[in-house]
């Protein structure tokens, strides 16, 4: 009869919300996992990546959370209101590039010996920005460049082009330069300084979910 289907409709149906519950429920769990161990691994190459640095060296700061190694930019040589990197500049951005492309290209059993060098990290790569910065001491436009996030651009793509001669261009291409000018200080002040904290080169990592991979 009438009830009796309708009885027997509610009943397939309660189990069909029931079945895609739980499954929507695994899946919300499996994805939880995934994007917990992305992190885990994000924050071993940048610990991997800070380790070479400092055998090199070269003074910076990492942010694990946000995923992201910072590197002045005086220390990276650029001169007030300059974004050409001068000659002496050049060993620090090798330095630099052999720190990060080198582990980016190795296996982690293959990290401590450049020269055997296959592919590794770089696969689970999706992009690195480059992301330039600089104090809030408003720029005078001149030479093309209108203000500080044109100049933080300029230093960003100057930063960029080093790193191409010195790692593959399979590893270059994952490099993407970007300027943020005096947006986004590590100190914030009210009134137009030189403060040289805020004038940085940040790499921030971008690795591939898991659902991205083939």
């Amino acid at each position: 009869d009438l009830m009796s289907a309708m009885l027997f409709v509610f009943i397939i149906t309660l189990i069909a919300y029931i079945i895609n519950f739980s499954s929507n429920r695994d899946l919300a769990q499996s994805l939880g996992q995934q994007m917990s161990d992305l992190e885990l691994q994000k924050s071993y190459i940048i610990r991997n990546i800070s380790d070479n640095l400092l055998r090199n060296g070269v003074r910076h700061s990492v942010n694990l959370k946000k995923g992201v190694v910072s590197i002045s930019s005086d220390q990276l040589g650029f001169k007030a209101g300059k974004h050409k990197l001068e000659q002496e500049a050049v060993e620090t951005i090798s330095t630099v590039s052999e720190s990060i492309g080198g582990e980016l290209q190795c296996k982690k059993e293959n990290v401590a010996n450049i020269s055997a060098c296959v592919d590794g990290f770089i696969q689970e790569i999706d992009y690195v920005y480059i992301e330039g910065h600089t104090d809030n001491i408003p720029f005078r436009a001149r030479n093309g460049i209108r203000d500080n996030i044109d100049l933080s651009l300029l230093r960003a793509a100057s930063v960029k082009r080093m790193l191409d001669r010195f790692i593959s261009s399979k590893t270059s291409k994952v490099f993407i330069p970007v300027g943020y000018g005096s947006t986004k200080p590590v100190v914030y002040h009210q009134t137009p300084t030189d403060d040289a904290k805020n004038r940085r080169i940040d790499f921030r990592f971008s690795l591939k979910k898991p659902w991205e991979h083939g």
